[in-house]
């Protein structure tokens, strides 16, 4: 579809669309708008009545129109299973498209007219939109495949969801043994960036990473993968039944797809600095931060029509607002109050607890400190020996996990990278326990049976 998104319309605190019963939480994410934007629109053109982006501390919280998400995810799930082969033959020139987009517009801030760049940047949008298909077709994998997968196989569960191809993380680290960290830093610079305001790798951080690293790891990791390519083969032989093969078939391509789709991502946002910082630059009064919180339209609008730009208005977002995401419209909520109450009144609906259950990935039974990971600026908090409770986890969190005697996400299914983890160095973990990060505090004495799938504070 061609692509066209509306500026956002500044709304009272009386018009969120939807009761707060309604909704239920997706994800949180350190993150900003023209991270997210496209996103959004993709799921909410798929289906989705409502989508609240409310910010909290350093992250955001996603909540989503409840009924109509799992309709929803559950129509992704049958259009990929219906259309499996063709949806991962794809991926590859999905990613390359987006990736040659953000090239272009990049190699071309400040050598062509704003017209034209805008242009590119509305190249950029639609490629983005369009690979929005394995941004959010991740979970409804995760949602809709994985736990029946299991259900069918759980013996083999292991085998289906194993990696066996490297993620760029594994290539990271054998590179890193091997040329100088100049040229490691040159090539994976980017990997350390959620956001196009984030920090990328220093020399020194990679100089810490090549201490960390071991010949004998890395050899490990590529033997497992190996390995699980000839176990997994062996296995998906075995399959009679079409029905079966075709949902293992698409859960296992998910393993990979799930972590380098953000790794895509990540070199996306990197790829994206120059332009905003141009952006920026156009609009006295205006900062990069002040940037990466306006919707796309607000930006076309910098290039093509500068002296209509309310810079007053737009420098409210220094302050992340919430917004509101439905069919064909981004609303920004004005009552600089109601994102801190919204929250609240969403996080009673949830309900609080002293034990949680969640998905086992790796069995075994735990005892620790709890450490709150919300977002990348909390890893130097972790020890050894902690109980490693987040959100989610990104592959550049790895050496801190591996440092944990166990693992616990609030989301994040079989084949993510948490769980990838926790079955490569064999650490006790639980996924999907919705809410540990909000019930359990920094220090807390916290259990991980994770032979029960139950994590309790004692």
């Amino acid at each position: 579809m061609n692509l066209v998104f509306k500026s956002p319309k500044v709304i009272n605190s009386n018009q969120i669309p939807y009761p707060l019963t309604d909704f239920i939480k997706y994800v949180s994410r350190d993150t900003c708008l023209v991270r997210d934007e496209v996103w959004c629109f993709w799921l909410v053109d798929q289906g989705i009545k409502a989508w609240l982006h409310i910010p909290t501390n350093d992250t955001v919280a996603y909540y989503f129109h409840k009924k109509s998400a799992e309709i929803t995810f559950k129509n992704i799930a049958g259009y990929l299973l219906k259309n499996r082969r063709r949806h991962l033959r794809g991926y590859g020139s999905a990613k390359t498209k987006l990736l040659k987009t953000v090239q272009v517009l990049n190699q071309n801030v400040g050598k062509v007219s704003d017209k034209k760049l805008a242009s590119l940047y509305q190249n950029y949008l639609q490629a983005a939109y369009n690979f929005g298909h394995y941004i959010q077709g991740a979970w409804a994998v995760i949602y809709n495949l994985e736990p029946q997968v299991v259900a069918n196989f759980p013996d083999q569960a292991d085998k289906i969801m194993s990696l066996d191809e490297p993620i760029v993380y594994f290539n990271l680290k054998r590179d890193i043994l091997n040329l100088p960290l100049e040229k490691v830093r040159e090539k994976y610079l980017w990997l350390k960036m959620y956001n196009p305001h984030d920090a990328p790798y220093t020399l020194k951080e990679l100089a810490r990473l090549r201490k960390q690293t071991t010949k004998s790891e890395v050899i490990e990791i590529f033997n497992n993968l190996a390995n699980n390519k000839k176990q997994y083969r062996n296995f998906v032989k075995s399959l009679k039944n079409n029905g079966l093969r075709a949902e293992v078939e698409l859960v296992h391509a998910y393993a990979f797809i799930k972590t380098d789709r953000m790794e895509v991502w990540r070199q996306t946002m990197y790829g994206l600095n120059s332009f905003y910082k141009h952006i920026a630059a156009k609009v006295k009064g205006l900062n990069f931060l002040d940037v990466v919180n306006l919707a796309s339209a607000e930006i076309k609008d910098i290039l093509l029509q500068p002296e209509n730009v309310d810079v007053v208005k737009l420098r409210q977002r220094r302050d992340p607002p919430m917004f509101i995401f439905q069919k064909n419209k981004i609303s920004v909520v004005s009552d600089k109050n109601l994102p801190r109450q919204t929250l609240q009144m969403l996080r009673k609906i949830e309900g609080s607890a002293k034990s949680l259950q969640g998905t086992i990935v790796c069995k075994g039974k735990v005892r620790g400190r709890a450490c709150i990971i919300l977002s990348s600026k909390d890893l130097k908090k972790v020890k050894k020996g902690d109980i490693f409770i987040a959100s989610f986890t990104y592959p550049t969190f790895t050496p801190y996990m591996a440092k944990c005697s166990g693992i616990v996400t609030d989301e994040g299914g079989l084949t993510g990278h948490a769980a990838v983890v926790a079955r490569e160095l064999k650490i006790p973990c639980i996924i999907g326990a919705k809410s540990a990060t909000q019930i359990f505090k920094d220090g807390d004495l916290v259990e991980v049976d994770a032979n029960q799938g139950i994590v309790r504070k004692l």
